[in-house]
């Protein structure tokens, strides 16, 4: 599922699959269509964004700073109402991120998109604004900063302010406000070399953790042959429920064990994976081997070392068959695509993005078989390196050339193989 703004590669018992949730920022239907009938003749009226753009930023520009500096006395002031629900939320936030190492934090008005204020209006006189999030972290994040979106009710001060009164009302239109770890309580940060383990303090075997990823790390160094930055923060979840509040997904979590996440950030003629984040579900990983463990962190840092050469091209049956071939160096489930493909109907074809996040388990499990196998197929006869290079064309292909996705990774791969898509599919079908 490739339609977005957040890249996630899901591992499934060992494995990953890459995935994505779009936040939109524009597009979104016009007040009639949200309030149709005597509900858009009664609609209270609205202010104007642009009259109060300054102000608004200001206001962000306020906040941003008191959350970098994990001041939540900074922060009240800023809040429309600090005893309510919300109000009090936000103040815990801005205490739980203070010891949480942030190069830089920056909250900016973005007005690129639909007017979401004549869309839902939260309230008479309010406004609600679409926020580009943005931190990175210290030592980390060279490729650029995790971006993110809040979607923010203000509502205006006697004095001319504008505070911020929720963080919700944009669900009605679909638009959901980023969760942080932060959000759900006190964060401590661990440091190990060019690993970085974001966690609550009071959860156990962070140190076991970062012992399995420094290994993991080297294996990783050892087998990509591209270049990357070598480092990357480890996010530890205290369950799987808090899991799913951070990364807003409608797939079930139970067979999925960790996440590669990381921002697109399309600019010109490129496209940058930044913010690359390593996410656990620690209710399911922490209960494996440490060998396992091992195995799903070389997959899942192989996803965060193809950031620097990856692209909005490239499909998930490349993305997650590197991470099995070169990352793991084994197929999913241990078992033959052969005895797999027996009792299914496959069609002789690679899978498409949604095939490795929707069905039941077995055909999930399908969809890494069959990327790990034509992978392996390509890396066998061509070498780890030249299937890197062709990872790289798939990716970087994308912007500013005419075609689809699917003629992006075909022009790839007659570059790099000299073969089209179609005849190499043909070829590794001819080998099964």
């Amino acid at each position: 599922m490739r339609v977005a703004v957040v890249t996630l590669a899901l591992a499934l018992a060992a494995c990953t699959a890459t995935v994505g949730t779009e936040v939109a920022s524009s597009g979104l239907p016009p007040a009639s269509a949200t309030a149709p009938g005597p509900a858009a003749q009664t609609a209270p009226a609205v202010p104007s964004l642009t009259e109060h753009e300054a102000a608004v930023t200001a206001t962000l520009e306020a906040l941003a700073a008191a959350f970098l500096a994990g001041d939540r006395e900074a922060v009240r002031p800023w809040l429309a109402d600090p005893d309510s629900t919300f109000g009090q939320r936000w103040l815990r936030r801005a205490a739980a991120m203070a010891d949480v190492p942030f190069s830089s934090y920056t909250l900016k008005l973005d007005t690129s998109g639909a007017d979401l204020t004549t869309a839902t209006v939260p309230g008479d006189g309010g406004l609600l604004v679409n926020v580009l999030e943005e931190h990175g972290l210290v030592g980390f994040d060279e490729l650029g900063p995790l971006r993110e979106r809040l979607f923010l009710s203000l509502e205006q001060a006697d004095d001319g302010r504008w505070l911020v009164a929720g963080d919700t009302d944009a669900e009605r239109l679909g638009l959901v406000s980023a969760d942080h770890l932060w959000d759900h309580g006190p964060v401590v940060a661990t440091r190990r070399g060019s690993l970085l383990a974001l966690h609550h303090p009071e959860q156990q075997g962070v140190g076991t953790l970062l012992d399995e990823a420094e290994r993991a790390l080297a294996v990783t160094d050892e087998r990509w042959p591209l270049p990357w930055p070598s480092a990357v923060p480890l996010l530890v979840p205290a369950d799987q429920d808090e899991l799913a509040e951070l990364l807003h997904v409608t797939f079930d979590l139970d067979n999925f064990v960790a996440f590669a996440t990381a921002t697109p950030i399309v600019e010109r003629s490129a496209v940058t994976l930044s913010g690359s984040r390593v996410m656990l579900n620690t209710d399911r990983f922490l209960t494996r081997p440490s060998a396992t463990r091992e195995r799903i962190l070389v997959h899942e840092l192989v996803h965060a070392a193809s950031r620097p050469s990856s692209g909005l091209a490239v499909p998930s049956w490349l993305e997650e068959g590197v991470a099995q071939v070169l990352g793991e160096q084994r197929s999913t489930t241990g078992t033959s695509l052969l005895s797999a493909l027996a009792d299914s109907d496959w069609g002789g074809s690679l899978p498409l993005d949604a095939e490795f996040s929707s069905g039941d388990r077995d055909s999930i499990f399908l969809s890494y078989q069959r990327a790990w196998s034509f992978v392996d197929f390509l890396t066998d006869r061509h070498g780890a390196e030249t299937v890197g290079e062709f990872y790289r064309a798939a990716g970087q292909g994308s912007v500013g050339a005419p075609g689809t996705a699917a003629a992006v990774v075909d022009r790839a791969a007659r570059d790099v193989f000299g073969a089209s898509m179609d005849e190499l599919v043909a070829a590794w079908r001819a080998t099964l």
